[in-house]
């Protein structure tokens, strides 16, 4: 199994809200000064030069890596996701300060579908699949002296439909919850979503 430490440096989000069991997560999302994610409302009207890549070359722009992670705690889910919809992804929780530390760990991989245009900035896909290397509950101790312990795909279980946000998207149409995760609310809020934003409707 992939055990590596990850850091919080990028600046695309994973944004849901359930929440994970066994690893002292909440689902409730942190106050706004803190990285806390809703439904969606009409963009405006935009012209037909800002209506961002056609559906069927979307996945093939999306940047990177997609990142879910509080700015208290030490929590992280990332997904990458491909131009043909397949995606991987790990989850990892440390609570180091047990005799042993432990590590709460998941690796997954899943398919998204074509993805269908909403409106000029944002894109609906749908879960297709999802499955996770390990069997949830599995422990084993590692020669680092780390309890590892087998979680499950934070962020992405229970998903349904995912909506993605490309930037440009006014920030004061996006959902509350996204808007509190992603620490775009408050007064010092841009007026437009800097980053590509990828939201689980199910869970929020």
């Amino acid at each position: 199994m992939k055990k590596q430490r990850f850091t919080v440096a990028l600046a695309l989000l994973l944004l849901t809200g359930c929440a994970g069991a066994g690893s002292g997560r909440s689902a409730s999302p942190p106050p706004e000064s803190e990285p806390s994610a809703a439904a969606l409302t009409p963009s405006p009207t935009v012209t037909g030069e800002d209506q961002g890549p056609a559906p069927e070359e979307l996945f093939a722009q999306l940047p990177g890596e997609f990142l879910f992670a509080s700015g208290a705690g030490a929590w992280s889910t990332v997904l990458s996701i491909q131009p043909d919809g397949s995606f991987t992804g790990e989850y990892h929780d440390a609570d180091m300060g047990g005799t042993p530390p432990v590590l709460y760990y998941c690796a997954f991989s899943g398919t998204l579908s074509q993805p269908e245009r909403v409106d000029a900035y944002t894109y609906s896909t749908t879960l297709l699949s999802l499955e996770q290397e390990e069997e949830e509950g599995m422990e084993y101790m590692g020669e680092d002296g780390v309890r590892y312990i087998i979680s499950t795909p934070y962020g992405m279980e229970g998903a349904g439909e995912l909506l993605i946000y490309r930037p440009g998207m006014p920030v004061s149409e996006l959902p509350e919850e996204f808007c509190g995760w992603t620490g775009l609310g408050g007064t010092a809020a841009p007026e437009t979503l800097p980053f590509w934003g990828l939201y689980n409707v199910n869970t929020q």
